[in-house]
């Protein structure tokens, strides 16, 4: 994993020493240091977690939560928990709660650019029978779950062919194309997992060294 957010608790045993006595949950429960470490979370005080990797944070958690859930739940494209658990798990969390819509992906072409676009089809979202209200519970989206530009510098070589807004950092092996941003990639179907859209040859997906110029 690239560019955590909070690297100096990229190790777990880092994660686990910040639950001090004040965290409410005991060893043995679905919610204790060991399990919130391992979900990726670092504790902040006043009940409050951060992911060390997307920098997002939660509260108010209930005796019943389970932490891999909740950041699936409320931060799906979270390059830590897509590793973790896998991208079935993260997919399966997010249509069951109801929050992101099942992607459907559909294609624009424009000649001398075979992938425009990747627009997501908001139709088919399914419902978690008990929503809970997720606003209380998100006190802050990093900068790498809102819309900002990329930065200039960033902007030729290092943009995401898809959104064009965010870092690449997937691409298609052995092509090379359509660098993408970790957001994009959670969002391909599995056939676009196997065949590049720019060439349409067998490929795999694989992590991106930055500055990479953009294959011809």
């Amino acid at each position: 994993l690239l560019y955590p957010e909070y690297p100096s608790y990229s190790k777990i045993e880092k994660r686990i020493q910040t639950f001090t006595c004040e965290w409410p949950y005991p060893s043995g429960s679905r919610l204790s240091n060991q399990m919130m470490a391992e979900a990726g979370f670092f504790y902040m005080g006043a009940g409050s977690v951060c992911c060390f990797y997307c920098g997002n944070k939660l509260q108010h958690f209930e005796p019943r939560d389970c932490p891999f859930e909740e950041h699936a739940t409320f931060y799906p494209f979270c390059d830590f928990i897509q590793k973790v658990r896998g991208l079935d798990y993260v997919n399966r969390i997010i249509l069951e709660c109801g929050r992101i819509p099942q992607g459907r992906l559909k294609y624009e072409k424009d000649g001398t650019q075979k992938v425009k676009r990747i627009i997501f089809d908001k139709s088919g979202a399914t419902k978690r029978k008990s929503e809970r209200p997720p606003v209380n519970r998100i006190i802050s989206v990093s900068s790498r779950s809102v819309n900002s530009p990329v930065p200039p510098s960033e902007n030729i070589d290092n943009a995401c062919l898809i959104c064009t807004e965010k870092p690449a950092i997937h691409e298609y092996d052995p092509c090379q194309h359509c660098p993408m941003c970790g957001e994009c990639y959670a969002r391909l179907e599995q056939k676009q997992l196997d065949t590049c859209m720019h060439c349409f040859q067998p490929a795999t997906i694989r992590m991106r060294v930055p500055n990479t110029p953009l294959p011809q």
